[in-house]
């Protein structure tokens, strides 16, 4: 027995023998009465049966992320289960042993209370969009060693289930005054830890993984055998049962757990520990619910409880397994779920939750793995029946493409999104980590805590119901006439809602050191100016005004019949307003797009429209708006034309449409349902929603992101991941300064500023310098909708605030989080988030050319976008400058216009002839994707240094390259949603963001023995090569 119990064992003796003087006190006659159950907990019953009773408990306290390794079917004892590690246990002499063993000995006999035995677990890489912005413990020493280990003493096995209520069986009468218990020890780990010595080599466990765990072990057994008929309880036994029911509800023992030191090798980095019990047992037999304190959890991998079993597991983070060392973390045990009891006094008063919990420590200590070189790439998918030379992408992911089944809530399923999904879950472990505590108001922990809060409380979300919406839209029924109104939308862009326009700030495209306010066309609620005149989208179009009366009806009741005449004058308003729209290839024109104008130039240009009252209501003047740089000024002419020839009521309709369709998701059920099955179901082919803590991420993302990505990089992102990227983007550099220097149609001045820009471009890795400040935003668990205008707003004033000063180059304009890249022409910067730095696209176990061919290549993407035909209007300093010979910039165009021709020919597998991507659309990504792989190849043979690379899975390393790039962009879609993609995506479709590339790629050609006739050959004259 541990030296720490003494106290509460000789209790729970001392209360045996109150029971009996009371027994005694009554009388002396021993009665015999009807045999019945015992009342409360048998002392026969372990902690691990007492957690098994949860579960059905859903403990917030589930941390880490459920994956392979987690047996759900583990077996509740300790001894004879296959499926658990291999555990020694070894006995520390303490100096009260001996007489606390004698004390056992004698008391054993009257003790019927013991404890059981415890074992001591690039989406699409986008280019950035200008916009609104959106936005631990001290360290284990890694020189800790396990405690030695021992040989283990034997331990009777515990029966499979409590003889209280085992099947009666005849006794000998000369048995009747004694009850047999079943045989079980008693084992706990050391509440103090001795020093560490030289730990022993584990024996090896299932799936190669091995658990040593040093623990302090006492026993005490007693026997008694289970009442039959012929065995009948007697008054002091029913007496003995009733105290310890009265015990056990009015004094009630804390749970106890112990710090354990747990010794951990692994098959590989990707393993992940077999079950293991939680060092924590209940005196009472009440039910134990485990959860990890915030801030508390494991720093270098996840961990995931099993309430049902008391068990958890541990998944190493893939860099953290390679390296090894010491990871600890901090749980809570609690006995709160056993029904009303009070606990004793000195419970009360020295555990925690007065009296109901206790917490302890694991430390686990990982020896480093050493996986075998494996090529990062996924063979499972691959079709046989298809050739590479033919169809690299159908090659490679062919049998998944047929076998996949697109999962319900989501139009499309990808490499990106499987990434995004194992995000989210370590995003969700991560909050529901902070939910144990009580985060100190007005810190990122309690505003990220209340904010989800908010979103999944249902029950107060039906209580306020539509009164806060209804609230916004009386303001805009209220609106006199046209001046009126303009304020009202004004106040009401402040808290996120875009109304005709869009406005937000960003740095000058001709003076990149400032910042300006930039103004976009928007005003529809259709995805593209396109669904109001192409054919193609005629049936969205019909569909539309019934959509939107059938909002209005749920928004201000009765029925969608009696919305459909202000639906309809709705859809013709936006049908006005889209046939003045540029459409995205125009839009995506950096010179036509730069138009600068001071407010009296715009009034001049746009009249009609008070653009003073919007400032003010939106939070500036006109001196602090200063010069605007307008994209589309013909369309803000167009809508300031329609703000004084339609009538005030069609425009108050439409702003009620605007802000009913954006703010649907804060309020009732129904609204959000019928949005959903227009936008979502209609549009994209989805066919369910998103489960909600999925849309409640979401929210985070949009009003928290800085302080949620803090959070995940600070658990989830390894320093390795960071020192390793750097070191691929100097190579992809350097291969781009080969290139550049060896191109043959390109002069020697052009070459130079060419390779100023690209000694120019920075870097941003992981996570921002600097984080985002929220302090003064208050958020309320009760309050989703205030929630959410408070958040907005702080976004407002935060992007208004940098109006007034230079341009910050260490800004991030995403989320750590996020799982994409990004190139920004007015910074001339390239950022890759921690997001994005997994497996599959960078794999840190894996050879270096599938990383190449994936997040190389990504890079080298990013990095192609400063040279693509819009990012080659700025020069090195994010100025829209011309650094080009009229000879160069001719052939480039030139150039340029074979690779448009080329894509203009594609259509999608899966769609008929008559669909055609769009090959000016697209054409920026495309240059990026093709000088990014072709760059990625060059920046591997370097890598290389001379070197023959290994051959793996049978492929070269240049092969491995290209199926790693393949690999990145494995893609199943539904028709719809290629169909949308088309109209507004400038990104090509994955097939051809790999099969369009490869094909003008001479090495391919070399790598595969592509010739004449196969179905990729294109003749050497016919390919485009820009950069390379």
């Amino acid at each position: 027995m541990g030296v720490g119990d003494a106290g509460q064992v000789r209790a729970v003796h001392v209360g045996r023998v109150g029971a009996l003087a009371v027994a005694l006190g009554v009388g002396l006659a021993i009665v015999s009465c009807p045999a019945m159950p015992r009342a409360g907990a048998d002392s026969g019953a372990s902690s691990t049966s007492s957690s098994a009773e949860s579960a059905g408990d859903t403990d917030s306290g589930e941390s880490g992320v459920a994956g392979p390794g987690v047996d759900d079917d583990a077996a509740s004892e300790p001894e004879a289960d296959p499926d658990e590690p291999d555990v020694e246990i070894v006995e520390t002499e303490t100096e009260t042993e001996d007489t606390e063993d004698a004390e056992d000995a004698e008391d054993a006999e009257d003790t019927e209370d013991t404890e059981d035995t415890e074992d001591t677990e690039v989406g699409d890489v986008e280019e950035e969009r200008a916009g609104r912005d959106r936005s631990d413990d001290a360290t284990p020493d890694a020189d800790d060693e396990p405690e030695q280990l021992g040989e283990a003493p034997e331990i009777a096995e515990p029966p499979a289930e409590d003889t209280a209520d085992a099947p009666p069986t005849d006794q000998p009468d000369d048995n009747a005054d004694v009850t047999t218990e079943p045989a079980v020890t008693e084992v706990v780990t050391a509440a103090a830890e001795p020093e560490p010595e030289e730990s022993v080599p584990a024996p090896a466990a299932s799936r190669a993984t091995a658990m040593n765990v040093a623990t302090v072990s006492a026993s005490a057994v007693t026997t008694r055998a289970p009442w039959t008929p012929n065995h009948l309880p007697n008054l002091l036994t029913i007496l003995a049962g009733v105290f310890r029911d009265f015990q056990r509800t009015f004094f009630n023992f804390a749970p106890d757990a112990r710090n354990q030191r747990l010794a951990l090798t692994l098959e590989t980095t990707g393993s992940v520990s077999e079950p293991m019990r939680f060092a924590a047992k209940d005196f009472d037999g009440d039910t134990l619910t485990f959860s990890i304190l915030a801030g508390r959890g494991p720093q270098h991998g996840t961990i995931v409880i099993d309430q049902a079993t008391g068990t958890f597991t541990y998944d190493p983070d893939d860099a953290f397994a390679s390296t090894g060392g010491t990871d600890t973390f901090t749980y809570k045990v609690s006995d709160h779920a056993s029904g009303p009891h009070l606990p004793n006094l000195f419970d009360m008063l020295t555990k925690p939750d007065f009296g109901h919990a206790d917490i302890a420590t694991v430390t686990i200590i990982v020896a480093p793995v050493v996986d075998p070189v494996n090529s990062g790439i996924d063979l499972s998918g691959v079709d046989p029946s298809i050739r590479p030379q033919d169809d690299l992408y159908g090659y490679l992911t062919g049998k998944w493409l047929r076998e996949h089944e697109i999962p319900g809530d989501r139009s499309s399923d990808n490499t990106f999104r499987e990434i995004s999904d194992r995000t989210n879950q370590q995003i969700r472990d991560l909050i529901a980590e902070l939910g144990q505590t009580r985060a100190a108001h007005g810190t990122d922990a309690q505003r990220i805590i209340d904010l989800y809060a908010s979103f999944m409380d249902t029950d107060t979300l039906r209580d306020v119901g539509l009164a806060p919406l209804l609230t916004e839209l009386a303001a805009i029924d209220g609106a006199v006439d046209g001046d009126a109104l303009a304020v009202v939308l004004g106040s009401l862009a402040r808290t996120g809602l875009i109304g005709g326009f869009e406005v937000g700030v960003g740095a000058d495209p001709k003076n990149s050191t400032r910042n300006v306010l930039g103004i976009d066309q928007a005003g529809l609620g259709l995805p593209d100016e396109a669904y109001y005149r192409d054919p193609q989208y005629a049936a969205v179009l019909a569909a539309y005004p019934g959509h939107i009366a059938r909002m209005f009806a749920l928004t201000y009741g009765g029925s969608a019949d009696d919305y459909a005449e202000t639906a309809a004058a709705i859809v013709a308003l936006e049908t006005r307003l889209a046939a003045s729209h540029w459409d995205v290839t125009r839009s995506r024109d950096a010179e036509l797009t730069y138009n600068p104008m001071t407010i009296a130039q715009l009034k001049q240009s746009a009249p009609g429209f008070d653009w003073t009252g919007w400032l003010n209501a939106y939070g500036l003047s006109e001196a602090q708006a200063g010069t605007v740089v307008v994209s589309q000024p013909d369309y803000l002419t167009a809508f300031a034309a329609a703000w004084t020839d339609v009538p005030q009521e069609g425009w108050r309709a439409w702003a009620a449409w605007r802000l009913i369709h954006d703010r649907q998701f804060l309020v009732t059920d129904e609204l959000n349902k019928e949005n959903f099955a227009f936008y979502d179901t209609l549009l994209w082919g989805t066919e369910q929603q998103p489960a909600r803590w999925e849309r409640g991420l979401s929210l985070l993302d949009n009003l928290l992101g800085n302080a949620v990505g803090k959070l995940y990089v600070e658990r989830h992102f390894p320093a390795e991941a960071k020192q390793r990227m750097e070191t691929m983007v100097s190579n992809l550099m350097a291969a781009y300064r080969v290139s550049i220097t060896e191109l043959d149609w390109m002069s020697p001045e052009t070459k130079a500023k060419a390779l100023e820009k690209l000694d120019k471009i920075g870097v941003k890795i992981g996570y921002p310098e600097t984080w985002t400040d929220y302090s003064g935003l208050e958020i309320d668990a009760a309050d989703l909708y205030g929630n959410y205008l408070r958040a907005s707003e702080a976004g407002t004033v935060r992007m208004l605030d940098r109006l007034a000063k230079p341009v910050d180059p260490t800004r991030w304009t995403t989320n750590p989080h996020v799982v994409n890249a990004f190139y920004s022409p007015v910074r001339n910067d390239i950022t890759f988030p921690a997001g994005i730095l997994q497996s599959p696209l960078f794999d840190l176990t894996a050879d270096d050319a599938a990383s190449y061919g994936a997040i190389g290549a990504v890079i080298g993407h990013e990095i192609g976008h400063a040279f693509d035909d819009q990012g080659s209007k700025y020069d090195g300093d994010g100025n829209l400058s011309n650094w080009w010979t009229a000879a160069d910039r001719a052939e480039f165009e030139a150039r340029a216009a074979g690779l448009v021709a080329q894509y203009n020919g594609f259509t999608p597998r899966q769609l008929p002839d008559s669909y055609h991507v769009n090959g000016a659309l697209t054409l920026g990504e495309n240059i990026a994707d093709q000088a990014g792989l072709t760059i990625a190849l060059k920046a591997y043979e370097l890598s290389l240094g001379g070197a023959d690379a290994p051959t793996l899975d049978g492929f070269t390393g240049i092969q491995r390259v290209f199926l790693g790039w393949a690999q990145g962009w494995k893609n199943k879609s539904r028709d719809v949603e290629v169909i949308q993609f088309l109209a507004t995506d400038p990104h090509s479709p994955m097939e051809f963001r790999v099969n369009g590339v490869v094909r003008n790629i001479d090495a391919f050609y070399e790598a595969f023995g592509v010739t004449e006739g196969d179905a990729l050959y294109l003749a050497p004259q016919d390919r485009v090569q820009i950069w390379f």
